[in-house]
């Protein structure tokens, strides 16, 4: 048996001439190709509960805020007290002009008017009115309405003040007071021979005369209805010029 050579490898060549390289192969371990190595994904997990934890945080912050506002506005509350009512004192004024015209207009609004060329008044419907005396004005009233006589007398003369105090007699107050404007004297007493009959005299002077206007009555003293009258219609006189 002879014994042969091994012939050399033969390098191919390219057709320019160079000497062709293959590539260098690459040797695969046992088993087979290894698997790519997998890189872990980014935390993103704990970034979620770390937001959640400071919206959670965020949320009880602006809940305790609110709460404070709300506490802050809300009065406390107070323990419920028994309070007992006292009465009331209400002071009694005394009425003002403008009101006692008003209450002396609305109760004269059924009267009649009286006038003449020097002075005017109003006085009850009902009473009886007699102009027959020159310079004597004379009321009285009427009996089915007033169990008391009232008379009430104007007159017009030119007697001074001190005359007419004189002839009165049994004088018990005298006052300054104003009628129709004019400064007058308002004087009360009793007179009569046992010196029982009540009167009030209001004397002023106009146009160089007297005016004197006299209530009487029959009773022992005057009624409050008396005195209402007397002054209501005393309210109401007027001197013309």
């Amino acid at each position: 048996m002879e014994n042969q050579t091994p012939s050399p490898a033969t390098t191919p060549v390219t057709p320019s001439g160079s000497t062709y390289i293959p590539p260098p192969t690459t040797s695969l371990p046992p088993g087979g190709p290894i698997p790519p190595i997998e890189t872990a994904p980014p935390k993103r997990r704990s970034w979620m509960m770390i937001v959640g934890i400071l919206v959670v945080l965020i949320l009880l912050s602006i809940g305790s805020y609110m709460y404070y506002l709300n506490m802050q506005s809300t009065p406390a509350m107070k323990p419920v007290e028994t309070v007992k009512t006292l009465p009331t004192l209400i002071p009694t004024m005394p009425p003002t002009e403008s009101a006692s015209n008003a209450s002396t207009a609305s109760t004269s609004a059924d009267w009649k008017a009286y006038t003449n060329t020097t002075i005017s008044f109003t006085y009850p419907f009902a009473w009886i009115i007699d102009t027959d005396t020159i310079g004597l004005i004379r009321l009285s009233s009427d009996k089915e309405n007033n169990p008391e006589t009232l008379v009430i007398t104007i007159v017009e003369n030119n007697k001074s003040l001190d005359q007419i105090i004189q002839e009165l007699g049994g004088v018990e107050t005298k006052e300054q007071m104003i009628l129709a404007k004019n400064q007058a004297t308002k004087i009360s007493g009793k007179s009569g021979v046992a010196g029982m009959i009540p009167y009030i005299v209001i004397i002023t002077t106009k146009n160089d005369k007297t005016y004197t206007i006299k209530l009487t009555t029959n009773e022992e003293e005057f009624s409050d209805t008396a005195l209402e009258t007397f002054d209501q219609l005393i309210s109401t006189f007027t001197f013309k010029k």
